[in-house]
Protein backbone atom coordinates (compact mmCIF):
# COMPACT_ATOMS: atom_id res chain seq x y z
CA UNK A 1 0.00 0.00 0.00
CA UNK A 2 0.79 3.42 -0.74
CA UNK A 3 -0.31 6.65 -1.77
CA UNK A 4 -0.81 6.98 -5.69
CA UNK A 5 -1.49 9.78 -7.90
CA UNK A 6 -3.20 10.34 -11.62
CA UNK A 7 -2.71 13.51 -13.03
CA UNK A 8 -5.37 14.40 -14.99
CA UNK A 9 -4.99 17.06 -18.04
CA UNK A 10 -7.74 19.04 -18.35
CA UNK A 11 -9.34 22.11 -20.06
CA UNK A 12 -11.86 24.13 -17.99
CA UNK A 13 -15.19 25.57 -19.60
CA UNK A 14 -16.59 28.73 -18.93
CA UNK A 15 -19.77 27.34 -17.81
CA UNK A 16 -20.56 27.07 -13.87
CA UNK A 17 -22.91 24.49 -11.96
CA UNK A 18 -25.20 25.60 -8.91
CA UNK A 19 -22.63 25.35 -6.30
CA UNK A 20 -20.12 27.78 -8.26
CA UNK A 21 -17.96 24.64 -9.71
CA UNK A 22 -16.37 24.97 -12.52
CA UNK A 23 -16.47 22.00 -15.22
CA UNK A 24 -13.16 20.64 -16.62
CA UNK A 25 -13.21 18.62 -19.40
CA UNK A 26 -10.88 15.62 -19.21
CA UNK A 27 -7.96 15.97 -22.47
CA UNK A 28 -5.58 12.94 -21.26
CA UNK A 29 -4.77 10.94 -17.88
CA UNK A 30 -1.79 9.60 -16.57
CA UNK A 31 -1.54 7.30 -14.03
CA UNK A 32 1.94 7.86 -12.16
CA UNK A 33 1.35 5.11 -9.20
CA UNK A 34 3.53 5.62 -6.26
CA UNK A 35 6.07 8.78 -7.80
CA UNK A 36 8.34 8.54 -4.32
CA UNK A 37 8.39 11.47 -2.18
CA UNK A 38 11.60 13.38 -2.66
CA UNK A 39 10.43 13.91 -6.48
CA UNK A 40 10.23 17.41 -7.60
CA UNK A 41 6.42 16.90 -8.68
CA UNK A 42 5.90 14.86 -5.42
CA UNK A 43 7.10 18.21 -3.77
CA UNK A 44 5.01 20.20 -5.79
CA UNK A 45 1.90 18.46 -5.06
CA UNK A 46 2.17 18.39 -1.25
CA UNK A 47 3.25 22.04 -1.56
CA UNK A 48 -0.15 22.88 -3.62
CA UNK A 49 -2.20 20.56 -1.48
CA UNK A 50 -1.23 22.92 1.70
CA UNK A 51 -1.63 25.95 -0.41
CA UNK A 52 -4.86 25.17 -1.23
CA UNK A 53 -6.69 23.45 1.70
CA UNK A 54 -8.37 26.46 2.93
CA UNK A 55 -9.79 27.16 -0.69
CA UNK A 56 -9.93 23.83 -2.90
CA UNK A 57 -9.94 24.51 -6.65
CA UNK A 58 -13.37 25.13 -8.14
CA UNK A 59 -12.72 22.32 -10.66
CA UNK A 60 -14.20 19.02 -11.30
CA UNK A 61 -14.00 16.25 -13.49
CA UNK A 62 -16.62 13.60 -14.39
CA UNK A 63 -15.61 10.05 -13.87
CA UNK A 64 -15.53 7.19 -17.27
CA UNK A 65 -18.88 6.86 -16.03
CA UNK A 66 -19.56 10.04 -17.19
CA UNK A 67 -22.06 10.70 -14.68
CA UNK A 68 -20.30 10.84 -11.51
CA UNK A 69 -18.99 14.00 -10.70
CA UNK A 70 -15.68 14.55 -9.09
CA UNK A 71 -14.45 16.92 -6.89
CA UNK A 72 -12.05 14.88 -4.04
CA UNK A 73 -10.02 12.34 -4.40
CA UNK A 74 -10.06 8.64 -2.80
CA UNK A 75 -8.49 9.77 0.29
CA UNK A 76 -11.83 12.44 0.90
CA UNK A 77 -9.17 15.17 0.42
CA UNK A 78 -10.01 17.94 -2.72
CA UNK A 79 -8.43 18.00 -6.12
CA UNK A 80 -5.02 19.46 -6.39
CA UNK A 81 -5.04 22.23 -9.11
CA UNK A 82 -1.65 22.51 -10.65
CA UNK A 83 -0.01 25.29 -13.24
CA UNK A 84 0.82 22.97 -16.00
CA UNK A 85 4.60 24.95 -17.03
CA UNK A 86 5.68 24.50 -12.97
CA UNK A 87 4.30 20.73 -13.25
CA UNK A 88 6.36 20.61 -16.82
CA UNK A 89 9.16 22.12 -14.82
CA UNK A 90 9.17 19.89 -11.87
CA UNK A 91 9.01 16.88 -14.03
CA UNK A 92 12.55 18.07 -16.50
CA UNK A 93 14.20 18.28 -13.28
CA UNK A 94 13.05 14.92 -12.10
CA UNK A 95 14.09 13.27 -15.62
CA UNK A 96 16.99 15.49 -15.76
CA UNK A 97 18.33 14.28 -12.17
CA UNK A 98 17.48 10.51 -12.64
CA UNK A 99 20.19 8.13 -14.18
CA UNK A 100 17.01 5.85 -15.36
CA UNK A 101 14.63 8.52 -15.55
CA UNK A 102 10.75 7.16 -13.82
CA UNK A 103 9.09 6.09 -17.35
CA UNK A 104 5.63 7.44 -15.67
CA UNK A 105 6.89 10.73 -15.87
CA UNK A 106 8.65 11.08 -19.51
CA UNK A 107 5.43 10.12 -20.21
CA UNK A 108 3.82 12.69 -18.46
CA UNK A 109 6.44 15.12 -19.81
CA UNK A 110 5.93 14.68 -23.35
CA UNK A 111 1.86 14.87 -22.92
CA UNK A 112 2.54 18.21 -21.21
CA UNK A 113 5.29 19.58 -24.12
CA UNK A 114 1.90 19.21 -26.72
CA UNK A 115 -0.50 20.05 -23.74
CA UNK A 116 0.93 23.24 -22.59
CA UNK A 117 1.01 24.74 -27.08
CA UNK A 118 -2.55 23.48 -27.31
CA UNK A 119 -4.81 24.60 -24.97
CA UNK A 120 -4.09 27.78 -23.39
CA UNK A 121 -6.03 27.83 -20.16
CA UNK A 122 -5.55 23.88 -19.62
CA UNK A 123 -4.88 22.85 -15.72
CA UNK A 124 -3.81 20.20 -14.23
CA UNK A 125 -5.35 18.06 -11.45
CA UNK A 126 -3.82 14.89 -9.17
CA UNK A 127 -5.98 12.77 -8.04
CA UNK A 128 -5.00 10.48 -5.00
CA UNK A 129 -5.57 6.90 -4.41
Amino acid sequence: MGYETKMYFVDPCRCEDTEGRIYASVVAMVDLCKMGGDSHMDVLRLKATKEQKNSPTPLYIYSEDGNTKIVEDGYGEPLVELDPIKVHEALGKDIAEDDIPYRRFTLAAAILADFITKFEDGRILTFGH
